[in-house]
């Protein structure tokens, strides 16, 4: 990870932000559903996504284009490596941050 991207995602204020919204491990919401669907259609791509996004890992508050289990999954953030952890080979989540 770059360490602006390091320096960004550990930002103490950007933290408390997104932990103060009370949406981290919440059931999906309509309003949410909608927004991932607009911006699919929008942008003319299969995948949508509402990331909440911590220190050490991202939650989908709402998810268009990826089956079960991907769409309600909180996936880990990882600063070593280029390629996914090991426990998930085929995530599509997976951006190759190194």
């Amino acid at each position: 990870m770059t360490s602006r991207l390091t320096s960004v995602l550990a930002d103490p204020g950007r933290l408390a932000a997104v932990r103060q919204t009370g949406l981290l491990d919440t059931p999906a919401e309509d309003a949410f559903d909608r927004v991932a669907r607009m911006a699919a259609r929008l942008l003319e791509v299969p995948i949508a996504l509402v990331p909440l996004i911590e220190d050490d890992r991202q939650f989908f508050k709402a998810c268009v284009g990826l089956p079960e289990p991907w769409a309600r999954c909180a996936w880990p953030i990882t600063a070593r490596g280029t390629g996914p952890p090991s426990r998930w080979p085929s995530s599509p989540t997976w951006l190759g941050w190194s």
